[in-house]
């Protein structure tokens, strides 16, 4: 199965929820990792996009 990048955008947001509601440490650093990938693939589309 091949995902479009919003699907796999989408997924990690999913994942990220899911994950706040966790209190451990490590749900907290998944958040933040998963946070830092969102945020270089929003400025990745932003270099795509023709002005």
């Amino acid at each position: 199965m091949v995902m479009t990048p919003e699907e796999l955008q989408y997924l990690i947001r999913k994942t990220v929820t899911y994950l706040e509601f966790q209190s451990d440490d490590s749900a907290v650093e998944l958040v933040a990792q998963w946070q830092n990938i969102l945020d270089r693939l929003d400025r990745l589309k932003q270099k795509k996009r023709p002005l």
